[in-house]
């Protein structure tokens, strides 16, 4: 169980390491104050979960171990609290019903354009009050501000 003075943490499951340095960086680029926790399988995260209670979450669908829909149930069983962003490299409507009925709050498509944004975003809506450097929070504050 975390402390109100521990860090907020997020746990970033994903068995391809190339790509998971580049979200972790990401992340820690625009929240320097947020702990990232990395796994890359299943029994790994299980692992970091009960280690860590993190507060937000993002799995890839298809990692070794249980896949990451199995595992997100698992992970929402232990840590209700955590908020899950499922990550893929494909964007089904069968993979994303099931991601979201197993427990994922968000699907994330790791191709898409908007892929980095949403990242950032699931962190800000999940792990807040911490304090961001730029990106979607500013972006959205400006395109608010300039709607008529």
């Amino acid at each position: 169980m975390r402390s109100e003075t521990a860090p907020i943490t997020a746990l970033l499951v994903e068995d391809d390491p190339l790509f998971r340095g580049v979200v972790a960086k990401i992340i820690r680029e625009h929240f320097p104050d947020l702990q990232v926790v990395e796994a890359g399988d299943s029994d790994a995260a299980l692992q970091q979960v009960a280690r860590y209670s993190p507060q937000v979450a993002f799995v890839d669908i298809r990692i070794p171990g249980k896949n990451g829909i199995l595992l997100t149930r698992d992970i929402k069983s232990s840590n209700c609290r955590v908020r899950v962003a499922m990550l893929s490299a494909h964007d089904s409507p069968e993979y994303r019903e099931a991601a979201l009925r197993e427990g994922a709050d968000c699907y994330i498509c790791k191709g898409s354009d908007d892929a980095h944004a949403l990242i950032l975003d699931h962190v800000t809506r999940c792990a807040t009050p911490i304090p961001r450097r730029g990106g979607v929070q500013d972006a959205l504050a400006r395109a608010d501000s300039s709607q008529p």
